[in-house]
């Protein structure tokens, strides 16, 4: 899901501010698998030790060579030992679990600082043509003034030259 051939042809920030979002979203729960994933292999390891512990207390029968806990008349030697396989058998696989989940998650963080930087990017670059665009605004609205100013004038001045002419007319037709 989370690659940068995703991420490179994405100008809108939203788009990159939601990839963001989960990416960090889906770093957390891959944190959280690999904490369990820990505290599952330290469960296991508990479990291992109890288990060696009960093995390093047997004793071997001098007749028939056969393992056993002279506390724990019931303790199968092993049953123990395949026990003991099993979890250490369990620790490994975790552990390889643990390593993959590791992997993902500097995946996800390695794209994490190029995701963030693409984002300012963009805003600085939004900034930057939002200002372009308050002052092309601007310079509208004044030269929109400017405009009425010169309507005005040129309205005054039409006013003037009419008053003029008729003024003229009127002093031509009149004798003197």
């Amino acid at each position: 899901i989370h690659s940068e051939e995703n991420l490179k042809d994405t100008p809108d920030s939203s788009k990159l501010d939601k990839e963001l979002i989960d990416l960090n979203s889906d770093l957390k729960v891959k944190s959280r698998s690999r904490n369990d994933l820990r505290d599952l292999v330290e469960d296991i390891k508990h479990k291992r030790k109890h288990i060696d512990f009960q093995i390093n207390g047997t004793i071997s029968c001098p007749k028939c060579d056969h393992d056993f806990d002279p506390s724990d008349k019931d303790f199968d030697i092993k049953e123990a030992k395949e026990t003991r396989k099993k979890l250490i058998s369990q620790i490994n696989d975790t552990i390889a679990k643990g390593k993959i989940a590791r992997a993902e998650m500097d995946k996800i963080s390695s794209l994490i600082p190029a995701l963030e930087s693409r984002i300012e990017k963009i805003r600085n670059k939004k900034y930057i043509i939002e200002c372009q665009i308050s002052d092309t605004k601007d310079s509208i609205m004044l030269t929109e003034r400017a405009l009425l100013k010169s309507r005005a004038i040129i309205e005054s001045l039409e006013i003037k030259l009419s008053s003029l002419s008729s003024t003229e007319k009127v002093d031509v037709i009149t004798p003197l």
